[in-house]
């Protein structure tokens, strides 16, 4: 589950205060 971190990470530039985002 890593590599979904990962690109939330990249989807989310910003320091995203919420555990996952709205979309």
């Amino acid at each position: 589950m890593r590599e979904l971190h990962l690109l939330h990470s990249m989807l989310c530039l910003e320091p995203c205060k919420s555990p996952v985002p709205p979309n």
